[in-house]
């Protein structure tokens, strides 16, 4: 089986869903490898670079930085990643602590898996619905916690949903706290196996709806 080559779009400059995509390739627990990977603020590239380095990741991909704040508007900016994108071969463009909307269009429907931080089932998404916004809200409303890994399409944590998982909320967490408990429970388990359901080709869409085959 050959490994999936990743684009990966990644906005953070501090520990993230990131985080868990690049331990588990540098660990060789799934069949991929990074081809790309796109940052949307300067400090990330130092971030990222160092990430890679720390984990002894076999191959060192293109880092390129598109810095969100040089752009006047979201279509400008999706332009400017899209003539990035043409330039490089691909398998699978992954969003991992990515912060905006990027428009998938038809050109890479299927193509784009997010990690959103919380169920889709408790209505918290859409545009500012990451980090600690997501986990008081949590706390605030009592709700479940949990992540959810799904096909991105041309709105906010929106599209078909491949891997979801709740962990448990107790009288005493923090949004803090959940933070860490969704990272370490949550994402370390369900982004790097969705990933790996999509290089085994065990996942077929049918009416938009995500069927995991055997």
């Amino acid at each position: 089986m050959r490994n999936l080559k990743l684009a990966v779009f990644n906005s953070c400059d501090k520990p993230s869903s990131f985080n868990a995509l690049a331990e588990a390739i540098a660990k060789k627990e799934i069949n991929a490898d990074f081809q790309l990977i796109i940052a949307s603020k300067s400090t990330g590239y130092d971030y990222v670079k160092n990430l890679l380095k720390n984990l002894c990741i076999d191959k060192m991909p293109e880092i390129i930085v598109i810095d969100r704040k040089k752009y006047e508007n979201i279509d400008k900016f999706n332009d400017e990643i899209y003539k990035i994108l043409s330039k490089y071969d691909f398998d699978l463009i992954v969003m991992a602590g990515w912060l905006h909307l990027f428009r998938v269009g038809e050109k890479y429907k299927y193509k784009v898996i997010n990690l959103h931080p919380a169920l889709f089932s408790t209505g918290i998404k859409g545009k500012g619905a990451y980090g600690k916004n997501v986990h008081s809200a949590i706390i605030e409303k009592k709700l479940p916690a949990g992540c959810t890994v799904h096909f991105a399409d041309d709105e906010y944590d929106h599209g078909p949903v491949i891997l979801k998982k709740e962990v448990e909320v107790l009288p005493n967490d923090t949004p803090e706290s959940i933070a860490i408990k969704i990272r370490n429970e949550c994402v370390r388990d369900i982004l790097p196996r969705a990933i790996q359901l999509i290089a085994e080709s065990k996942i077929k869409i049918e009416n938009d709806k995500v069927k995991i085959l055997e």
